[in-house]
């Protein structure tokens, strides 16, 4: 994540999700339950920066 980016997501972060927000995140928490519940395989995949590291995450 770029540092503005970073910046960005510390300053939103200090004001709490609204309603129609928290409704959103449900649903779509929601959906991956039941695709975990289903037999999905959730992979988090996240980008690290480092000497060996610095690139951006592959398409898989």
């Amino acid at each position: 994540m770029s540092p503005w980016d970073i910046a960005a997501v510390r300053e939103q972060a200090k004001t709490p999700p609204t309603e129609p927000q928290r409704q959103l995140l449900a649903t779509e928490m929601d959906g991956y339950r039941r695709l975990a519940t289903d037999g999905a395989r959730l992979v988090a995949r996240f980008m690290r920066r480092g000497p060996c590291c610095d690139h951006a995450p592959d398409s898989t």
